[in-house]
């Protein structure tokens, strides 16, 4: 996992279009939700629990920096690599903290999704819950309901 986490490091600045990563995780969320494949793509992240992949991008490309003890810069916080090396937990706490914030904007800002976020509205708190999630519980967050009820 370590050499992926510096591989995404070294090629995170080439990753120019959030489009297209967070197209190559659709069908991956897709097959975790089992939801049908016209739910829209923020929706698909709440009920998942998992990050979208260029905010992932830039958390692996920040552990690994913060490893290194070189300075940080994500999503509006700036570590310099003195504040890094005084303390490093305090840095990843931070610098995770920052992204979850930056994801929790985007999902307040979606257009797409609504019906999932009358009930995920805060991703940290739906985060800290333990839940199994199946078919039936992903097409009533999704609205889908079940296709084949006459």
């Amino acid at each position: 996992m370590r050499k992926q986490n510096e591989a995404a490091a070294t090629w995170s600045d080439k990753a120019r279009s959030s489009k297209k990563l967070l197209s190559a995780q659709r069908s991956a969320l897709l097959r975790l939700t089992k939801a049908y494949g016209t739910s829209s793509h923020s929706a698909l992240h709440g009920p998942a629990g998992k990050i979208p992949m260029d905010l992932k991008l830039q958390q692996r490309t920040a552990e690994c920096r913060i490893r290194k003890r070189a300075s940080v810069s994500v999503e509006g916080l700036d570590l310099t690599s003195e504040e890094v090396s005084a303390n490093k937990a305090s840095a990843f706490k931070r610098a995770r903290h920052s992204l979850f914030e930056a994801w929790q904007k985007q999902w307040n800002i979606s257009e797409t999704g609504m019906e999932t976020y009358a009930y995920f509205t805060n991703i940290a708190r739906h985060l800290s819950y333990d839940r199994e999630l199946d078919h039936y519980i992903t097409q009533f967050l999704t609205r889908h309901r079940n296709f084949a009820y006459y």
